[in-house]
């Protein structure tokens, strides 16, 4: 993550990232949501990007996050993990105009839950502005309560890497310009917090903001970093802890209406994976599974050293278990016999 000073009680501005890095969702222990609360995406829409971000799902193949976790390259890439496997890239896609955005496609991803886009056309009908959303996100959690004078005011971010998915709750309080969106951090109890209310902390850069829109998850913010008070970089406040009055940090995202157009256009050129171009076997990506698919495997045949790193072998290793073998054999003869 980054950050800039603005001026005492300093704001500082935070990118969810460390190298600068990203955040990972902060809740009020009042109201974590309990481990069987559903109201959410499905949590094979979100992914972990390398070791200090994370991304959204959008495809059955394509994810979307954020470019700083990388230094701003848009092509220096990590490998995904989604629903605990792991995906190397295959290529990355940019907006035509400079920003800190990237759609990938992913080597043998072939997923059934993705999130819709937050089109234009729904903001024409209906605002982001004020609904409520929920956030998605890897990285660190809540750690100790900060106190003054025995009132909480915030909460240090916990000692943890991007590991674990958490999900909260906010409302989308404004827009800064056509392409940004910010939310604030209520405490609990406040009037205006949501009932599992959160934000945004370190490896969250590249989370989603999810809007449910005629009956359906759909990605309206990609999380981009924080404003703060605290000078640590490592904390989340709802309260000055000097006067205890409310004092909100901020989180704010990448408005993905104001991209909508060109997501839609790329996610419309992009290939399916090839492993599961239709039916798992077809490496050759012709939409058929046959003898050109059993003569594709040769090249790697008794590998060894298959992993997401190498693509699985380029997508040889059907079944993942680290070599090319019978078994992946078996895999394409049993779609011919189908």
């Amino acid at each position: 993550m980054k950050a800039f000073a603005k001026c005492a009680l300093v704001a500082v501005f935070v990118l969810l990232y460390i190298n600068v890095e990203t955040s990972a969702i902060i809740s009020h222990s009042e109201t974590t949501p309990p481990a069987d609360w559903s109201d959410h995406p499905a949590n094979e829409c979100m992914g972990r990007w390398g070791t200090n971000a994370s991304c959204v799902v959008i495809g059955p193949n394509v994810v979307i996050t954020t470019c700083h976790q990388n230094g701003y390259n848009a092509a220096a890439t990590s490998p995904v993990v989604i629903n605990g496997k792991s995906y190397t890239v295959k290529d990355v896609y940019v907006p035509p105009v400079g920003s800190d955005i990237r759609i990938c496609s992913l080597n043998n991803a072939n997923f059934t839950n993705y999130a819709g886009v937050y089109t234009a056309e729904d903001v024409e009908t209906d605002s982001e502005v004020s609904k409520q959303i929920v956030l998605g996100g890897y990285g660190k959690g809540r750690g100790e309560g900060l106190y003054n004078k025995n009132k909480l005011y915030g909460y240090n971010w916990a000692p943890e890497g991007n590991t674990n998915l958490r999900w909260a709750q906010n409302y989308i309080d404004s827009l800064m310009g056509d392409s940004f969106m910010m939310l604030d951090f209520d405490g609990p109890g406040h009037s205006s917090a949501a009932q599992y209310e959160g934000t945004a902390a370190e490896y969250d850069s590249g989370g989603g903001w999810f809007i449910y829109h005629e009956g359906q998850w759909k990605l309206a913010g990609l999380t981009y970093g924080v404003s703060t008070k605290s000078a640590s970089y490592s904390q989340a406040w709802f309260k000055n802890p000097d006067t205890l009055r409310d004092q909100p940090d901020r989180a704010y995202a990448h408005r993905i209406s104001y991209y909508s157009g060109w997501i839609e256009e790329t996610l419309a050129i992009i290939p399916p994976s090839l492993v599961f171009g239709g039916t798992k076997g077809d490496i050759n990506g012709d939409s058929l599974v046959n003898s050109m698919d059993l003569a594709a495997i040769a090249n790697f045949w008794l590998e060894t050293e298959c992993s997401p790193e190498n693509g699985w072998c380029q997508g040889r290793d059907i079944n993942n278990d680290g070599s090319v073998t019978v078994a992946d054999v078996a895999v394409i003869s049993q779609s011919i016999a189908q």
